[in-house]
């Protein structure tokens, strides 16, 4: 059973700072007395009118705010800010854990925008002691095209959530929030103190209410390879929206609804590879009785998830669920009440689907996604800026029949968006060293994922044998490298088992039972781990936490492998794999050097392997 009764960070803690409660009347008061205190009255009313003010990390808190003299702090702009102020900050590298609180009108918001998308990234200081990167409590204001990534934490509080907004009628869109809560045991204390986190989360904890949560990339939410019910990619508790999304790899809900949650929808969102999808909730409520009633699910793709669409805690039976495209998830759908329509069951077909985040995820022109969605409540522009034009597509990006240019500064120039700049690739070759018992004369069998995408496959027999498996991930990054018991059983007494006697990664020998590997029992879902071991039962899995260190991209150019000297016939494919080469090196007394793809599919593989041994023997000594 899930528990959703811990609010969130930022529902009513003490600042210790400040020495009051984060009522957002009583911090507004605080934070103008200590903003305005060492400036003049003439130079006060001189910034308080300035429609545009300027933030570089070259400027300086003392400076005026003007494009000549930018103010060093998002804090220092957002003291000074009134309404219809647009706050440009340059880019650069930015120190997070601060709070806004001016606000705007329905008409004239406070505007915080990152000149160039994604360009000002906002990043953890040393000895941090906020719990968000970002606490919004102004109205009417909009945070546009920051980067807030949470990956290298300076010591101190760790941040539970990216941007966290309280103010009625906020706007967060187009950023990209990455890497927030990756440590298991800044959750652990969360949940023992009763907070929970996410990405972006709307609170409606102040009895705010239409916050919209658009066009934003979310990804890396929670501890890597685990599940947790308080740590959510996009998490919503009041009225608004939630459109035109990416959501993946977060460790609880890509995005979820609670507490006071009512009348939101959320549209157009593409989310993956996460525990739960989308989740309609409501309880222990803050201000209202219930339920989360009258909230709209369309248009969605919700693919490889443990969860594609749930209800839980108290819903009403008003709530839509329409045109969804939903397949891949261990469970598609779990329903208390809700009207489900127009369900598309049916592989997305992205361009490039990788778990991960670094594929391509735009639609290609088979694809069941295209013109099934529902133009009812449907934003008019995808999260690219593309206009959404004719029959609505499922998912954050229309399909373009031709290559388009978006909007400067609504979308990186690939509309794939990976979840980090692309990376150099390094050779990975990993040799399993394992054997097994049989049961009612069928072999233990297993597969070989990295990062929980499927490598390869294989089937032990009772001697001890090296399997050898080569692929391509990302350089200078740590991987998962996980072997996966699949066919455990107990037939007439025989009891089927797998042994992994050695993992060898790129040359690193590791033993089962070392520090850096656990044993996953049953799913691979992180709920019920033990250090590592060598025998595997439970169909488990057991989990290599492999630093970067391995995956250098100071050797990401494979050598080429040698054939045996005089050798005009050989088993190519064989020898290059267990080489781990993707090349293959005619002998001196030979004439050329051939290679292959190792990357073809098998029969291709065949094919090339017979053809390269028939041109072998063609080849002159000369």
């Amino acid at each position: 059973m899930i528990d959703r009764r811990r609010r969130p960070p930022g529902a009513g803690p003490v600042d210790s700072s400040a020495g009051v409660h984060h009522g957002r009347r009583t911090d507004r008061v605080c934070l103008l007395a200590s903003g305005f205190t060492i400036l003049t009255q003439r130079a006060y009313k001189e910034i308080q009118t300035m429609a545009d003010i300027y933030v570089s990390t070259t400027g300086s808190d003392s400076n005026s705010g003007t494009k000549d003299s930018p103010f060093k702090t998002i804090l220092k702009a957002s003291q000074v800010a009134e309404a219809g102020t647009t706050v440009h900050v340059a880019p650069g590298t930015y120190i997070g854990g601060f709070q806004t609180t001016k606000s705007g009108t329905t008409d004239a918001p406070i505007h915080y925008v990152s000149d160039e998308k994604w360009g000002a990234k906002i990043v953890p200081g040393a000895g941090n002691s906020k719990i968000e990167a970002w606490d919004n409590r102004g109205d009417n204001v909009i945070i546009d095209g920051f980067e807030i990534d949470g990956s290298n934490p300076q010591g101190g509080t760790p941040w539970l959530s990216g941007i966290y907004t309280t103010g009625t009628n906020s706007v967060v869109q187009n950023n990209k929030v990455h890497d927030i809560v990756r440590d298991s045991a800044a959750i652990n204390a969360a949940h023992s103190g009763g907070q929970g986190g996410g990405g972006i989360l709307g609170d409606g904890y102040f009895g705010d209410s239409n916050i919209s949560v658009n066009g934003n990339v979310v990804y890396n939410i929670g501890p890597a390879n685990s599940t947790t019910d308080l740590v959510h990619g996009i998490y919503m508790s009041t009225s608004g929206q939630v459109q035109n999304n990416m959501v993946y790899q977060a460790s609880g809900d890509a995005i979820s609804t609670w507490h006071d949650a009512h009348h939101v929808k959320i549209l157009n969102n593409t989310i993956f590879a996460s525990h739960n999808g989308i989740m309609i909730g409501g309880g222990d409520y803050y201000h209202t009785s219930g339920p989360n009633d009258h909230s709209q699910v369309s248009n969605n793709i919700i693919y490889d998830n443990d969860t594609g669409i749930m209800e839980f805690g108290d819903t009403g039976s008003n709530n839509i669920y329409s045109n969804n495209l939903i397949y891949g998830n261990d469970t598609n759908l779990s329903m208390k009440n809700g009207k489900v329509t127009g369900t598309v069951s049916a592989d997305p077909k992205f361009v490039k689907y990788d778990p991960s985040g670094n594929g391509d995820y735009r639609l290609t022109s088979d694809s069941p996604a295209v013109n099934s969605g529902i133009s009812s409540g449907a934003p008019t522009l995808d999260m690219n800026g593309d206009a959404r034009e004719g029959a609505v597509d499922i998912g954050a990006m229309e399909y373009q029949s031709t290559t388009s240019t978006p909007p400067a500064g609504s979308a990186p120039p690939s509309s794939s968006v990976p979840s980090t700049p692309a990376a150099t690739e390094a050779t990975a070759k990993i040799v399993l060293n394992v054997d097994g018992t049989a049961a009612g004369g069928v072999n233990a069998h297993f597969n070989l994922l990295i990062d929980g995408k499927k490598i390869g496959e294989g089937v032990a027999g009772t001697e001890a044998k090296d399997f050898v498996f080569t692929t391509t991930v990302a350089a200078d990054q740590a991987h998962k490298v996980q072997v996966q018991y699949d066919n455990d059983s107990v037939v007439n007494g025989q009891d089927r088992n797998l042994t992994v006697n050695k993992i060898t990664i790129n040359g690193k020998a590791v033993a089962p039972t070392d520090s850096n590997v656990t044993y996953d029992k049953g799913a691979l879902d992180g709920r019920d781990v033990a250090p590592g071991q060598a025998d595997m039962w439970w169909n488990g899995t057991l989990v290599v936490s492999a630093d970067k260190s391995l995956f250098s991209s100071s050797a990401v150019t494979a050598q080429a492998a040698a054939l045996p000297e005089g050798a005009d016939q050989f088993d190519i494919r064989q020898y290059m794999v267990a080489q781990a080469s993707n090349t293959v090196e005619i002998p001196a007394d030979t004439s050329g050097t051939a290679s292959i793809d190792l990357w073809a599919s098998e029969p291709d593989l065949f094919a090339a392997t017979a053809h390269l041994s028939d041109s072998l023997n063609e080849f002159d000594a000369a």
